[in-house]
C-alpha cells in the first residue's frame, strides 16, 4: 500500500496541544479509551491534585502520534519537487516540536502552548532545505523526547523505543543529494582551461574524414576551416550516476582569504568526475524539454549539497542570503564568487550581519529598533544581499514577540502573513515598509513605544 501523508499526525499534534482551550470551549477530542486508563472524569486531568496521572495520559497521547513520525518520513522521502517538499515537510516539522514541547509538560492542562517564533522561524529554514535536514530535525527533537522521559511512566519504555525505532528509520532512508566518500588524500587531474581561463564557454568541433564530428584537439580531429560551434548547456556530457560520490574537502572553507584554493580544489575534483559544467554560471541549463533536465538537475542538487558541506555553517548562511536557488551548483557557486569578491566581501559581511542581528534589546523603544531594522535591511540590499522583504518582516515579528504589550497585536500580524501564499515571492519591499509604519504609529497611539 503506498504511504500518504494524512494529516493525521498534524491533527493528533494539535489535539494533544490544544486541550485546555478545547475544554474552555466545551470541546472534547481525547479519546476515552486513552484518559479513562488514568482518570475516572476528564476534568480530573486539570485537578492539580491529578498532576502526575494527566502527565501520563498526555504521555500516553504522545506515543499514539509518535506512531504516524516514520510515515511521515516516507512520504517526504518520495518528493522531488522543492516547492511541495517545503509544503508537507514543514508543517510535519512544526508538529513533531511541539510536541517534544508538550511531553511531560504540565502547562497544557493550563493554557495553550506552542513554540517560540525563534525555533518555528528556524525550523522553516531547517525544513525548507531537504529530506537529510528533516531526518536531522525529527532525529534532534526525538532524542529531546527521550531525554525528558521520566521512568515512572508508564509509557517510558514505549516512547523510548518509538524514539529509538524513528532514529533508525531516518538513519536507514537513503540521502537525498549525495554521499561523500571518505578518501581524502585522491590526486585529480588539472585542467588548463580552469586554471587559466576558468570559464569554459564552448565546445568546437568538426567534421572527421569519416563525416563524424571530433573534437578540436583530439585524435583525428579535422584541421581545415569548417569548424562550427556546437551548443553546450551545463547538462553537457553529464556521468550517468546517481548518488553522485564526491571526495570530503577538509577542511572545510572559513576564511575568505582561502577562496582561491578552495575553488581550485572544487573544480579540479569536479573536472575528475565529468561534473565541473554544472558550476559554470555562463553556460545555459538545459531546456525545460529537454530530456535531459531531469538528471541534470537531480546532479546539480547533489553538487549543491556536497557546496554547502565544504564550507563553513557562517559562510553558508551568507552565501544563501544572495537567494533562495542555492539548491542549484551554478547559482551556489555564482553567489559564493559573488560573495567573496575582494573589497566587496568585507564591505558586505558587516552589512549582512548588521541587519540579521539586529535586535529589540539593543533599543530604547519599539520604533527605533524598526527604522534601524528598514535601514540595516536596505544598506545590505545596496551592497549586494539578496535578503527578501519575507525576512526582514519575519526578524522584525520574532524580535516585537518579546514585547508583552504588543502580544496580541504581532500574533494578528503573523496570522496575516501565514495567509500570503509563497510568502518569499508575494510579500513584497513595500509591504514590509507598510508593515513598519502600522507598527510604528500603533505603539506610538498606543503609548507604549517606549515598553519592552
Amino acid at each position: 500500500m503506498a504511504i500518504t501523508l494524512s494529516p493525521t499526525f498534524t491533527q493528533k499534534n494539535n489535539i494533544i496541544r490544544d486541550i485546555r482551550e478545547d475544554l474552555d470551549d466545551g470541546r472534547r477530542f481525547w479519546p476515552r479509551e486513552i484518559w479513562s486508563k488514568h482518570v475516572d472524569n476528564f476534568e480530573d486531568l486539570f485537578d492539580p491534585k491529578c498532576t502526575e496521572k494527566a502527565l501520563d495520559c498526555s504521555s500516553d497521547m504522545i506515543m499514539n502520534a509518535l506512531e504516524h513520525a516514520c510515515n511521515c518520513l516516507s512520504y517526504l522521502a518520495g518528493l522531488r519537487e522543492q516547492s511541495v517538499f517545503k509544503f508537507c515537510a514543514i508543517p510535519q516539522a512544526m508538529a513533531l516540536a511541539t510536541l517534544e514541547l508538550s511531553f511531560r509538560n504540565t502547562a497544557i492542562f493550563e493554557r495553550n502552548i506552542k513554540i517560540t517564533k525563534g525555533d518555528a522561524l528556524q525550523l522553516m529554514i531547517e525544513s525548507s532545505q531537504d529530506l537529510d535536514s528533516v531526518k536531522k530535525v525529527f532525529c534532534r527533537y526525538a532524542r529531546r523526547i527521550q531525554k525528558k522521559g521520566n521512568s515512572k511512566d508508564p509509557n517510558f519504555l514505549r516512547i523510548r523505543a518509538a524514539c529509538e525505532e524513528l532514529e533508525r528509520f531516518a538513519g536507514s532512508l537513503p540521502p537525498s543529494s549525495l554521499e561523500l566518500a571518505e578518501e581524502e588524500n585522491s590526486k585529480f587531474r588539472s585542467t588548463s582551461g580552469w586554471r587559466s581561463g576558468r570559464e569554459p564557454q564552448a565546445m568546437f568541433t568538426s567534421p572527421n574524414a569519416n563525416g563524424t564530428n571530433g573534437s578540436i584537439g583530439s585524435p583525428g580531429a579535422s584541421r581545415d576551416r569548417n569548424w562550427y560551434q556546437v551548443t553546450v548547456d551545463q547538462a553537457t556530457d553529464l556521468p550517468d550516476v546517481d548518488p553522485v560520490v564526491l571526495p570530503k574537502i577538509s577542511p572545510r572553507l572559513e576564511d575568505a582569504e582561502d577562496f582561491d584554493d578552495w575553488y581550485d580544489e572544487v573544480v579540479n575534483i569536479l573536472t575528475d568526475h565529468n561534473l565541473h559544467l554544472l558550476i559554470d554560471a555562463s553556460l545555459p541549463r538545459p531546456a525545460r524539454s529537454d530530456p535531459a533536465r531531469q538528471q541534470w538537475h537531480e546532479i546539480s542538487c547533489q553538487v549543491a549539497k556536497w557546496l554547502e558541506l565544504s564550507v563553513s555553517n557562517e559562510f553558508y548562511l551568507e552565501i544563501r542570503a544572495y537567494g533562495n536557488d542555492v539548491y542549484l551548483a551554478d547559482a551556489f557557486m555564482a553567489n559564493t564568487k559573488r560573495h567573496f569578491s575582494g573589497k566587496h566581501h568585507r564591505a558586505l559581511k558587516p552589512a549582512m550581519m548588521r541587519f540579521l542581528n539586529t535586535r529589540r534589546a539593543d533599543f530604547d523603544n519599539t520604533s527605533d529598533f524598526i527604522s534601524a531594522l528598514e535601514d540595516n535591511f536596505s544598506v545590505a540590499n545596496a551592497r549586494g544581499a539578496m535578503f527578501t522583504p519575507y525576512l526582514a518582516l519575519c526578524i522584525m515579528l520574532r524580535e516585537l514577540s518579546t514585547v508583552l504589550a504588543l502580544e496580541a497585536f504581532i500574533d494578528l500580524k503573523e496570522k496575516e502573513l501565514y495567509a500570503v501564499s509563497d510568502p518569499q515571492l508575494n510579500i513584497t519591499e513595500a509591504r514590509f515598509h507598510e508593515s513598519c509604519s502600522t507598527i510604528i504609529n500603533h505603539v506610538k497611539r498606543a503609548g507604549i513605544d517606549s515598553l519592552s
